[in-house]
């Protein structure tokens, strides 16, 4: 988002998995005009980087979807265990920065503003992300 500007008071989410759209007034404007798409971005080359089962599920923004009332839509993180147990985390756009950068072998990952931090700054975050911590 551009400094000064403001994130508009209306916003359409359409639903990768059903189509439907669901309208959202004020809340949630900001992450679905400015940063859904680099979520998706991200979730794509996680996906594609490692043999893990990981999915990124935004479906909480759908109200076709999800019974999850407005104030509780989010990304969600849901990794397949070897056991086959799914662990869900909520994440954001800095976590999924993290994790791409991780998966990617990167030591550094680079925020928003193309600030480099090391990943072990943020290790905790990842094991808990990727279920190799106590929930």
């Amino acid at each position: 988002m551009l400094p000064g500007c403001r994130a508009p008071s209306v916003s359409e989410y359409t639903c990768t998995v059903c189509g439907e759209k669901t309208i959202y007034h004020n809340m949630h404007t900001r992450f679905i005009e400015y940063e859904l798409e680099t979520a998706r971005r991200l979730a794509d080359s996680i996906i594609s980087s490692t043999d893990l089962m990981i999915e990124v599920d935004e479906s909480l923004y759908c109200s076709f979807c999800s019974d999850a009332s407005a104030e509780d839509a989010c990304l969600m993180l849901r990794v397949t265990t070897s056991e086959g147990e799914v662990l869900s985390n909520e994440v954001s756009v800095t976590d999924l920065r993290m994790l791409d950068s991780f998966l990617r072998g990167e030591l550094f990952w680079v925020t928003a503003t193309d600030d480099r931090i090391p990943l072990k700054d943020n290790a905790d975050r990842l094991r808990r992300l990727l279920g190799l911590a106590e929930q």
